[in-house]
């Protein structure tokens, strides 16, 4: 963080806040983009006295929350993550979280993206109104059994962190509807069947050889991404999620295509590129809502490589 404001800086700023002057609070102001601990617990204090629902503290290159942070009891959003469009330099660096997060009480969305978080406190799981949450692009290589406490989540974002497993708990989030967590290094537990309300799974890169076969539970998915693993086999189940409208397995190391896909009667894109497949079944032709079939990087036998060229393959 920036150097502290001086006493006669502060003192200008609370007075500011006494008399009600920053309404229209200094956060997206570019004299900010470095924002010291001092003016941090300013605008706490501020959205403290007027029950802010919403905080958005992005680019801020803050390193640490402080346990202040805990008194916003109003708080319905706290944006803490990576802002896409701004200089990479201006990021967040949180590495760790208060045990105070856990008096957030009426927080629905909390976003953590594109910081440097190596653990959570297992107080995350306190937050029971959160609906959305973000922790993509950290240093996480491990979730607190607590997690399972966040019974109203509808939206987990894990991707781009280094976790190596999920605890059970994940499966009691029956209200999820996205969870991503690409690009780990993850296995999977049964009790990801649990998340029945799941309508979009992002599974890619994680090295996965196996799926758990709990996952044909999941018959409201209508998007499952698992490109970039290891998988050669053993998902003959997948005909069982009809209402999936997107599959991808590209990038992975399967020789044949199930007969059971023929059975995804609402799929419209699927994607096998970059396999080992050298035919299809003939089924496939009952994909009558089928609009996009990418089988590049295949070494497909003569007949049906010049088939697929002039897009003769559905």
């Amino acid at each position: 963080m920036a150097k502290l404001l001086t006493k006669e800086e502060e003192e200008e700023l609370r007075v500011g806040i006494e008399q009600g002057r920053y309404k229209k609070i200094f956060l997206s102001d570019k004299s900010f983009s470095d924002m010291s601990i001092t003016e941090l617990l300013v605008i706490i204090e501020l959205a403290r006295r007027e029950n802010w629902e919403e905080l958005d503290l992005r680019s801020k290159r803050i390193t640490e929350l402080p346990p202040e942070i805990g008194q916003l009891k109003k708080l319905k959003k706290l944006n803490l993550g990576e802002d896409r469009v701004a200089d990479d330099k201006l990021r967040n660096k949180l590495t760790k979280l208060p045990d105070e997060i856990d008096q957030l009480t009426s927080l629905q969305t909390l976003d953590l993206s594109g910081n440097r978080l190596t653990i959570l406190p297992e107080s995350i799981g306190q937050l029971t109104s959160l609906q959305t949450l973000d922790l993509s692009s950290n240093q996480l290589t491990a979730l607190p059994k607590s997690i399972g406490q966040l019974t109203n989540l509808q939206t987990l974002e894990l991707s781009g962190n280094q976790l190596t497993a999920l605890p059970n708990s994940i499966g009691q989030l029956i209200y999820l509807q996205e969870l991503s967590i690409g690009y780990n290094l993850i296995e999977l537990p049964e009790s990801i069947g649990n998340l029945v309300n799941l309508k979009k799974l992002v599974l890619e890169k994680n090295k996965l050889s196996i799926l758990p076969k709990s996952l044909r539970r999941l018959k409201n998915l209508r998007e499952f991404w698992l490109a970039g693993n290891n998988l050669s086999s053993g998902f003959d189940w997948i005909g069982e999620l009809k209402n999936l409208v997107t599959l991808s397995f590209g990038d992975n190391k399967i020789c044949n295509l199930p007969d059971t896909i023929s059975q995804l009667e609402n799929l419209q894109i699927l994607y096998f590129n970059e396999n080992k497949i050298i035919s299809i079944p003939s089924t496939i032709s009952r994909l009558e809502k089928l609009k996009k079939l990418d089988l590049d990087g295949n070494p497909l036998n003569p007949a049906l490589q010049s088939a697929y060229e002039q897009g003769q393959c559905h």
